[in-house]
């Protein structure tokens, strides 16, 4: 059965249909601290697929209970729409409008918006004559959106017309206009995309207006181009709409996420990532926080309390003096288990935590309404704030109280740190465990990461070591249940999805092995069938996702970890699960970290070798009950160093000794299960070798 999300509707607040409601300054008075129900009713099709259970009033009354005073609904309708004739279906109106009930009923502002859903307004920002490069000419029909936006605002606007002042609309999400790579010689493209989004949001305000009631004076929120904060003040100050209503009834939106602090996820040679915030800086990891420039090799002001203080001063210069308010629509900076471990990740979740704060402080000192993103997944780089998708409640304690303090709220007790900081140091290694269920329709899951190698350039081959388990049933039609996987990489710049078949499957551990391709001619399913894996981009590999379609089928899959092999035939593991769980979506039930059983070093090869930097240490290693031997031949008299690597690098074993010409042996004692790297140094020779310690 197609699944239906209609809930019971429930009182909403009215007002008299008469009098003017509230001006935006004053509604933005009342506003405080805001807060994203991500992942959720913006997901295409169905709001439960991206993780998130339907929203509940028991999820509203927590989200009330933290401090937070307004709440952002992003909302898909074209995928609940007659997109012909630009209808939406009504049982989605129901559900929505269940949504926004809950919320204005619990005495919090609501802002309703268009988000991006599948891009039919946001990627077609464009006058359809110019041309961007020597081979690419944008084109669209601009008729067409403006008439869709029109019909489904009136239609949003005239379900929710008699709701008061604590409802608020947003015209759209990030709508495109200036994409990065414009050059100056293209400004006037710019412009023109510029004017086609002012007619864009001039439909929405004047189909709004139109429909009467308190549409007529609700307080209205239109979008800077990409909502860019800086291109607010470039390109919507001087672009504003008109308002029907006169003025004080609009807002402005951008969002605010400082890239190398809160979305960087690799360094550049332009730049590194930002992990610690000003005041949490750190004092051995110089590059690394916030403010550090490549060229001079010293701090500077960017990306900090005082730059965020700049931009939103501009911010109430250019808007909030003028009698319009500007809402942060989305903050956020992710939080980087995958990377840091220790004392290192200590240091970082507390700079996230003033980075929060310091946004919600300077926003509430310049005439900004700030509202946290919040997914729901609780992966290594989640921004959750509220607990959704693994039980109730607070999730990020630190973060929420660092919020709650610039509005002058009380500390709320709780801890979210020290249970990551101990994890981020186990060295038991461990694999994801992922359960997932389908009906008797068809249905699709997916487990998506960002691989620790980016670039893949030069390796011939992927494997995937995973076990997977199920059961068949018969659907309602009376056809055999079935289940099958795909390895999926998303590359470039436009994340080109490709992916390949994971084959047959077994219920023994197993390495699933995939050769690695360029050529395009291997997407077909012949290809795919015999493992052949297209990348399309491989120096850009930025997600990695394992794809599972299925239909009455229950099972579970269990990954150990990804690795690229290279020509060597050696692996560079790119995912191991060891510290945090993947992101899911779709119909996995769940997915936890569970210690990897020794069977699973059965699978594939024991032992893999490394080719030595230097071939004057032959190195021979074996390992017994909590023993490793290390055999190696050095050509003379000197310091050896010893170590053995956990696969996220951490040393779990080490020794320095002085080795003597010919055959020397060193042992280490460890209660360490899993992949591990032995590697011996003396001057600027070395030789390594992976194990697996059972």
């Amino acid at each position: 059965m197609k699944k239906i999300f209609f809930v019971p509707a429930i009182l909403a607040i009215s007002t008299a249909l008469s009098a003017a409601l509230p001006k935006a300054v004053d509604v933005y008075t009342n506003m405080g601290l805001g807060w994203n129900l991500g992942n959720t009713m913006e997901a295409p099709g169905d709001p439960t697929s991206w993780g998130n259970s339907f929203p509940t009033k028991a999820l509203f009354d927590s989200v009330k209970a933290a401090g937070f005073t307004t709440v952002r609904i992003p909302t898909a309708w074209y995928s609940h729409a007659d997109t012909t004739a630009n209808i939406i279906h009504s049982s989605w109106m129901d559900s929505v409008k269940t949504v926004v009930d809950y919320c204005i009923n619990d005495g919090l502002y609501c802002i309703l918006n268009i988000h991006w859903d599948s891009g039919w307004l946001e990627n077609n920002i464009f006058d359809g004559t110019h041309s961007v490069s020597n081979t690419s000419t944008e084109t669209t029909d601009s008729a067409s959106v403006h008439a869709r936006q029109t019909a489904f605002w009136t239609q949003i606007a005239t379900e929710f017309k008699d709701y008061d002042e604590h409802l608020l609309f947003a015209g759209a999400n990030e709508p495109g206009v200036n994409d990065a790579w414009l050059t100056s010689g293209q400004v006037p493209f710019t412009l023109a995309r510029m004017g086609i989004l002012k007619v864009y949001e001039q439909a929405f305000i004047d189909a709004v207006r139109a429909t009467g009631g308190n549409n007529g004076t609700r307080t209205l929120i239109v979008q800077a181009p990409r909502t860019e904060i800086t291109l607010a003040d470039s390109l919507l100050k001087s672009n504003m709409p008109t308002d029907p209503a006169g003025t004080g009834y609009i807002m402005a939106e951008a969002h605010f996420y400082p890239y190398q602090f809160s979305m960087m996820t690799k360094d550049e040679s332009w730049g590194t990532q930002y992990f610690y915030w000003d005041g949490y800086n750190s004092t051995t990891d110089l590059t690394h926080n916030t403010g550090w420039n490549v060229y001079s090799k010293s701090q500077t002001t960017y990306e900090t309390g005082a730059w965020v203080d700049s931009v939103f001063a501009v911010m109430q210069t250019d808007f909030y003096s003028q009698g319009i308010p500007v809402v942060i629509g989305e903050f956020g900076a992710f939080k980087r288990l995958g990377q840091l471990s220790g004392d290192s990740l200590r240091l970082h979740l507390l700079s996230r935590a003033a980075f929060y704060g310091k946004v919600a402080s300077s926003a509430k000192a310049h005439g900004l309404v700030p509202i946290a993103w919040d997914t729901g997944d609780e992966g290594s780089t989640n921004s959750t704030i509220i607990r959704r998708q693994k039980g109730t409640g607070i999730y990020d304690y630190e973060v929420l109280n660092a919020m709650r303090k610039a509005y002058g709220l009380d500390t709320i007790a709780g801890n979210s740190i020290d249970a990551l900081v101990t994890s981020s140091t186990d060295t038991t290694n461990k694999s994801a465990y992922v359960v997932y269920t389908a009906t008797d329709t068809t249905a699709s899951g997916t487990i998506r990461f960002t691989p620790t190698i980016t670039n893949w350039t030069g390796y011939t081959g992927l494997v995937v070591r995973a076990l997977v388990t199920g059961s068949a049933s018969t659907t309602t039609s009376g056809d055999y249940g079935w289940f099958s996987t795909d390895f999926v990489a998303m590359s470039g710049s436009s994340w080109k999805w490709t992916d390949t078949h994971f084959g047959t499957l077994s219920d023994s551990w197993k390495d699933y092995s995939f050769t690695l391709s360029t050529s395009a001619a291997d997407t077909s399913d012949a290809s795919k069938s015999s493992q052949k894996f297209y990348v399309a981009y491989p120096s850009t590999v930025d997600a990695c996702v394992i794809n599972m379609y299925s239909i009455a089928y229950t099972g579970t899959m269990t990954i150990d970890y990804v690795a690229l092999v290279k020509s060597d035939g050696t692996l560079d593991t790119i995912a191991n699960f060891n510290k945090s769980t993947p992101e899911i979506e779709g119909n996995i039930s769940s997915v936890e970290l569970v210690t990897t059983p020794a069977a699973a070093y059965n699978a594939g090869s024991a032992i893999r070798a490394i080719k030595s930097a230097s071939n004057s240490q032959k190195l021979s290693v074996s390992t017994g009950s909590g023993m490793i031997s290390a055999m190696f031949a050095t050509t003379g008299i000197g310091m050896v160093h010893a170590t053995v690597i956990n696969p996220l690098g951490q040393v779990i074993a080490q020794k320095n000794f002085m080795a003597n010409k010919g055959t020397n042996l060193v042992s280490f004692e460890t209660s360490y299960h899993g992949i591990a790297l032995v590697q011996i140094r003396q001057n600027s020779s070395k030789a390594s070798a992976k194990v697996i310690l059972k």
